[in-house]
């Protein structure tokens, strides 16, 4: 109790009652609640520092206007049965009189009612000060936790400020996981590490306890409880509080901190568990904006997945070039699915050798081809048409040196052949769903594989068409070169067989008949239409023929070799220019 709220109200009651008794001087002293006396009021006394003795100091006592007090009277200060003070009066030259002293009697008694209420004045503005420090240090706390960016920073915030506030050797805060093991999330001051790693099952230590029975805990003095099983027994100060929003426990704060003199530990509990309630409830908000958040983040992934799933639906619909159209689909599925490695490999002929037909994030070395006899993985996913998860598993050939997470899915070509489609991630985990999910984009990416093969196939029967139209036309060349030789020796024979002409013309007929047909073979081969060579019509080879009228051009040949040295009219030249079309003789 102190005179600071009003400095001259005491000095100046002092006054008034040493007039009212005739004393000289007087002086108030008090006593605090450790027994030590201290002066708190005086008037016309030379030391108020010395004056807590004044009652028992020997005469005479000098006082303030240089004269010596010779004669003293005091009268204790008694309030609700207990001496709190004493009254102190002093005179110079005059002994005390039974009525001055009834008088200074009465007087203590006002005295004792003052103090008292003065002390009770002082006692409320000083729990109001220290209260109102509290609510500032508390509002302080509460507008730090809430400005944190995520839960984790929020609890983390709130361990350092309750461990500044109680002056804590050491805080912790543990949540509940699962519903039934409490894990650290936070720690501050000594042993952090081994503090962190400390788990308890609800119900566990007095950790544990708290959190079962939502009810806090002030721990004085080494514990030795039966309730509490596996506790540290170095814990001997410490306030453990639960987080309580509600009926629900979300975790408890545990705080390791040294008695302070003077305070009570209702109060400091009460502190801790205002800004626990606090904690716990921002934490649930926060857990709600969190789980909010993750709601629409995968509601955004599903819309942005199922636009993958359409464009690559469209693709496969009404895609211009299969090659280009397959890369497209490619990149889509790994940007809309989150996947850091795509490669599809199909087969090229031979059923168990895939050719790797577009890749995604192989970087500048691209994986080669797949033989199914030499991939025991491949040929299962493959042959048995089912996916395979693979997590840190050893490398092959298709794999990436980025990702350690993949999922291998079989991707129907052909009624006959099958390929794989290789999805890799280089942090997140494949789930379930993701398996589903890479089933669905096979079967999309199906078509396009097929789209890719047929006009792969259609680029090589263009070529293998156009390999045969020339092959046919040089093998047409040289079987009309040798017609042209046949014909030169028969114009030499018409003369010496009646019998020829008639069979000229017919095999002139039928060699007219077959070039127009072989004609339009050739132009339905370009158009890609490709009607029958022949009808009913059977191909004689010239070499045939020409060896069938070798004998008879034989037994002539020098018979008519005068007659055919000059060639008639109408007759064609026995050695035509290349490419030349002779017209030939009628029947």
């Amino acid at each position: 109790m102190t005179t600071e709220a009003r400095p001259d109200y005491w000095p100046a009651r002092a006054g008034y009652l040493a007039s009212l008794v005739s004393a000289d001087a007087l002086v108030i002293v008090v006593i605090r609640t450790d027994g030590m006396r201290v002066p708190f009021a005086q008037h016309n006394l030379a030391e108020l520092g010395q004056a807590a003795d004044v009652d028992a100091r020997p005469l005479p006592i000098q006082l303030a206007d240089g004269r010596a007090a010779q004669h003293r009277f005091a009268v204790p200060l008694i309030w609700k049965d207990r001496v709190i003070g004493t009254v102190v009066g002093l005179r110079v030259d005059r002994p005390w009189e039974s009525e001055s002293l009834h008088a200074l009697t009465r007087s203590a008694g006002l005295v004792a009612i003052d103090l008292a209420d003065a002390h009770s004045l002082w006692d409320s503005t000083r729990a109001a000060a220290k209260l109102e420090r509290r609510v500032h240090t508390l509002e302080e706390i509460r507008r730090e936790i809430a400005s944190a960016d995520d839960p984790e920073r929020m609890i983390a915030v709130a361990a350092k400020r309750i461990g500044e506030l109680f002056d804590a050797s050491g805080v912790s805060v543990m949540l509940l996981q699962n519903d039934d093991e409490l894990v650290v999330r936070s720690a501050f001051g000594a042993n952090e590490q081994i503090v962190r790693a400390a788990r308890r099952r609800l119900g566990e230590g007095i950790s544990g306890w708290v959190a079962r029975h939502g009810q806090p805990l002030v721990l004085s003095g080494r514990v030795d409880d039966a309730r509490f099983t596996g506790i540290d027994p170095t814990i001997e100060e410490a306030l453990v509080v639960p987080l309580r929003n509600g009926s629900r426990v979300l975790g408890v704060v545990n705080v390791r901190a040294r008695r302070v003199v003077g305070v009570n530990d209702g109060e400091r509990l009460q502190d801790l568990n205002i800004v626990a309630q606090d904690l716990a409830a921002m934490i649930e908000r926060a857990e709600g904006a969190v789980a909010r958040l993750e709601i629409v983040q995968r509601l955004e992934t599903d819309r942005r997945q199922a636009v993958a799933l359409f464009d690559l639906a469209r693709l496969a619909g009404i895609g211009s070039d299969p090659q280009a159209d397959l890369e497209a689909a490619l990149s889509l599925v790994a940007h809309a699915f989150r996947h850091d490695v795509v490669g599809i490999w199909t087969p090229n002929g031979d059923p168990r050798r895939l050719h790797l037909r577009a890749a995604l994030g192989y970087g500048e070395v691209l994986p080669g081809d797949v033989h199914l006899d030499g991939d025991e993985l491949a040929a299962t996913v493959v042959g048995e048409s089912r996916a395979r998860h693979l997590r840190g598993a050893r490398a092959r050939s298709w794999m990436s040196a980025r990702a350690d997470e993949y999922l291998v899915v079989p991707i129907r070509v052909t009624d006959e052949s099958s390929g794989m489609l290789v999805l890799g991630r280089v942090q997140d985990l494949y789930s379930d769903i993701d398996v589903d999910i890479a089933m669905t984009i096979a079967d999309f990416l199906s078509s396009l594989a097929q789209g890719e093969l047929s006009a792969r196939l259609l680029e090589e029967s263009k070529v293998e068409r156009r390999q045969l139209i020339d092959e046919m036309q040089r093998d047409f060349a040289a079987q009309l070169s040798r017609v042209v030789m046949v014909l030169d020796v028969t114009q030499r024979l018409l003369r010496k067989d009646p019998d020829l002409p008639t069979q000229l013309a017919t095999a002139a007929r039928e060699a007219r008949s077959f070039l127009g047909r072989f004609g339009a073979y050739v132009a339905g081969l370009q158009d890609g239409d490709a009607p029958a060579l022949v009808d009913g019509i059977p191909l004689v080879s010239f070499e045939n023929v020409a060896e069938a009228a070798a004998p008879r051009r034989i037994a002539s040949a020098r018979q008519s070799e005068s007659d055919c040295s000059k060639p008639s009219a109408g007759a064609i030249r026995a050695r035509p220019e290349r490419g030349e079309l002779l017209p030939l003789p009628r029947g």
